[in-house]
C-alpha cells in the first residue's frame, strides 16, 4: 500500500487489512481473486463491522479541526463504521456481493458471523469474510471508566492479580470488562466450496443467535434474552419452514432430535420434487425407512453431513453415548397430507 494512501487511513481500517489479508492466506487463498474462478464476483460478500469506528479520525475532526491544525479533506468518511468494509473490498476482494456492517459494542464480530451465515444459507452469497475491529482511545477508556465498565488496573494490582488475570468474565470477582485495540477477521463459505477449492476447514458453525433482553433501564447490563436460544419449539404440522432453525429438540414421529442439531437447512428429494429438511450425525451401521413424509434414518460412520440439494455439506461429528446419534433425514411432500386425506375419504365411502 502507498504510504500516502496509508497516512489517509484510519488505523482502524489498517487493522482490518492486515486481518483480511491473513484470514484469506490461512484459508489457502493468497490472491483473492483466485475466488473468482469457483465464484462469481457477486457471490463474495462482506459483513466486517465495528463499534465505534475510527476513533482517531473522530479526534482529528473534533479536535485538530478546531484548533485550525492541518488535517486530511477526507477525514470525515474514515469516521464511518462503514468504510472499513468498503477499503477491505477495494484494496482486497474487489467483489460486488452483499455487504453488510453490524454495528454491536463488544457482540459486533458476533452479529457479523451470525449475519455472514444467515447471508449463506439465503443464498445470496457463497463466501463471506466476516469479523469486526475496535481502536483504544483516551477518550472511550475514560468514559467506559465512568460508567463503571472496565476493571481498574489499580485495584486489580493492589489485590495482587497479574494483568492477565484481569479479565475474568465469568467468575463472582470479575470487576468488568478489559479494553484493547485491534481487528479479528473469518473467511466464511459453505462446505462444498471449500471442498470445491480446496481450502482448510477450521470449524463448522452449528449455530449462530442474537437475542435482545425485554424491557430495561441500563444498557450494558447482562439479560436473560440469551437464554431464549436454547428455547424448544415444536412442528405444527404441514411442511418444515425456517422456524426448524430456532432449536427444536422434539418433533411428532420424530421423537428426540440430536442435541446441537440446531440449524437444519433445505434439502431435495432424488425427484426432485420434495423439499424439506435433511440432516446428519455421527453414529454406528446399519439404515431404517419408515413410509409416510419419507422419514429417513441412518448411521454414519464417519463424518456427519447435511444434504442441501446436489450438494453436501460436510459438518463435525458429534457423539451421544456408545452407540452415536442416529442420522435424521426428513422430506416434506406438500401434496402428502391431501393424497391421504383422499384416501381415508375413499376407504370411507
Amino acid at each position: 500500500m502507498p504510504a500516502e494512501l496509508a497516512s489517509r487511513i484510519d488505523r482502524v481500517t489498517l487493522f482490518t487489512l492486515v486481518a483480511a489479508a491473513d484470514a484469506l492466506v490461512s484459508s489457502g487463498i493468497t490472491d483473492p481473486y483466485e475466488l473468482y474462478k469457483y465464484v462469481h464476483v457477486s457471490e463474495v460478500g462482506n459483513t466486517i463491522g465495528s463499534g465505534v469506528g475510527g476513533l482517531q479520525s473522530l479526534r482529528v475532526i473534533f479536535r485538530t479541526r478546531r484548533e485550525e491544525e492541518e488535517a486530511p479533506a477526507d477525514v470525515l468518511q474514515e469516521t464511518f463504521i462503514n468504510t472499513v468494509a468498503a477499503w477491505v473490498n477495494m484494496l482486497l476482494l474487489s467483489s460486488s456481493g452483499p455487504i453488510k456492517t453490524p454495528v454491536g459494542a463488544c457482540a459486533t464480530a458476533a452479529a457479523s458471523v451470525d449475519i455472514a451465515v444467515e447471508t449463506i444459507q439465503s443464498g445470496k452469497a457463497r463466501v463471506m469474510v466476516a469479523g469486526g475491529v475496535d481502536d483504544f482511545a483516551e477518550e472511550s477508556s475514560y468514559e467506559f471508566a465512568q460508567m463503571k465498565a472496565t476493571s481498574s488496573a489499580e485495584k486489580e494490582m493492589n489485590q495482587g492479580r497479574d494483568p492477565r488475570e484481569m479479565s475474568r468474565p465469568m467468575t463472582t470477582t470479575r470487576g468488568g470488562f478489559m479494553e484493547s485495540q485491534g481487528s479479528g477477521v473469518q473467511v466464511l463459505m459453505s462446505a462444498r466450496l471449500a471442498i470445491d477449492i480446496g481450502a482448510p476447514i477450521y470449524g463448522v458453525i452449528a449455530l449462530t443467535s442474537t437475542a435482545s433482553d425485554k424491557a430495561g433501564r441500563s444498557v450494558p447490563a447482562p439479560g436473560q434474552g440469551v437464554l431464549t436460544t436454547a428455547r424448544e419449539k415444536h412442528f405444527s404440522g404441514g411442511a418444515i419452514g425456517a422456524d426448524v432453525r430456532a432449536s427444536p429438540r422434539t418433533a411428532p414421529g420424530l421423537g428426540l432430535l440430536p442435541e446441537g442439531a440446531q440449524s437444519l437447512l433445505p434439502a431435495t428429494s432424488a425427484d426432485g420434487d420434495r423439499t424439506g429438511v435433511s440432516m446428519a450425525a455421527t453414529g454406528g451401521g446399519g439404515e431404517s425407512k419408515s413410509t409416510g413424509p419419507s422419514v429417513e434414518r441412518k448411521h454414519a460412520d464417519s463424518e456427519s453431513v447435511i444434504s442441501h440439494g446436489a450438494s453436501t455439506v460436510a459438518m463435525a461429528p458429534w457423539s451421544r453415548g456408545a452407540k452415536g446419534v442416529d442420522t435424521i433425514a426428513m422430506d416434506v411432500d406438500p401434496s402428502y397430507r391431501r393424497r391421504k386425506l383422499d384416501r381415508e375419504m375413499r376407504q370411507i365411502d
